[in-house]
């Protein structure tokens, strides 16, 4: 069972994944940047995952640039949303907004 979804994985990495780009792949179940891998190739994601196999729930997203940033600091937006079927969508006024604690210094560790 392992090996098959290494191999269900890894393909879907590699469709993902492409040669020159930065991603970032982070646990789902975390906050404050715990666990955060910076990759360039499916074959980093693919060993950083195999590393931390106690993580269940991964997070891969392409690296954005240039960084968006609100007062020199990294964010995201967060808005809570309820699906009721195909066609009733509803989302609450509200959004939350979470900036870094620090100053965005680069693409790198902590960055």
């Amino acid at each position: 069972l392992r090996a098959r979804l290494e191999f269900v994985v890894g393909a879907e990495v590699r469709d993902f994944v492409k040669d020159g780009g930065t991603y970032i792949l982070k646990p789902s179940a975390t906050n404050k940047g715990g666990g955060i891998g910076l990759c360039s190739s499916a074959e980093e994601v693919l060993e950083h995952l195999r590393e931390e196999a106690h993580v269940r729930e991964w997070v891969l997203q392409e690296y954005v640039h240039p960084v968006m940033l609100y007062r020199g600091r990294k964010f995201h937006l967060r808005l809570y949303v309820l699906c009721m079927d195909a066609l009733r969508v509803f989302m609450h006024r509200r959004v939350l907004m979470l900036c870094a604690g620090e100053e965005y210094g680069g693409l790198g560790v902590g960055g």
